[in-house]
């Protein structure tokens, strides 16, 4: 290898090594901001626009880097969807939410415990530990409900991303969602 080759390998790994960086940077710091709901700092809008710059972004998700350190960790699983909607008593819909509410970081993990348990669903087939987390799932409806008193109906939907392989990774640029379950109080 020529001192010309040396250098371009060095650049080529060099360049890598800092969008990974970058990446893996970002995705803790949004983490740890949105988590403790404290103000970002605006050097990580420049560090957003730099991910989201058309080869960045493409070269994130291309090679799993935009996933931050989490897609290199053991155990590491998707995290379920909500898609909340409260309606009053003509059926119109009041608001809708893509999350649980929650009052404290105690919620947040509580909520993140709980989609441990969904997880465990998709292995294996339990139907106690289905009804199990039907009953929770329809309290969790019913508090929504409770905290929305002029909602006649509260509908709450889970979905699972449903990532596409990489054949068809061209074909279709974002991930779906599938829904795993629905319900109504």
């Amino acid at each position: 290898m020529n001192k010309l080759q040396k250098l371009c390998a060095v650049i080529i790994v060099s360049v890598i090594f800092i969008i990974m960086c970058s990446f893996s940077i970002l995705s803790d710091l949004e983490s740890y901001y949105s988590f403790y709901k404290k103000d970002r700092p605006k050097f990580l809008d420049k560090m957003e626009a730099f991910s989201k710059w058309a080869p960045i972004d493409f070269f994130g998700k291309y090679t799993g880097f935009e996933t931050g350190y989490g897609f290199f960790g053991p155990n590491v699983s998707s995290d379920f969807v909500f898609n909340i909607r409260i309606y009053d008593e003509k059926g119109n819909i009041i608001k809708q939410l893509n999350e649980i509410p929650t009052n404290s970081k105690e919620g947040k993990l509580r909520l993140s415990c709980m989609n441990h348990m969904f997880l465990d669903k998709l292995d294996k087939i339990d139907e106690r530990h289905d009804r199990y987390l039907d009953i929770v799932m329809k309290q969790v409806a019913i508090k929504i409900k409770k905290d929305h008193p002029k909602s006649s109906k509260v509908e709450l939907k889970m979905y699972l991303f449903d990532y596409p392989s990489i054949k068809n990774f061209n074909k279709q640029s974002a991930p779906r969602i599938a829904m795993i379950k629905k319900y109504e109080v």
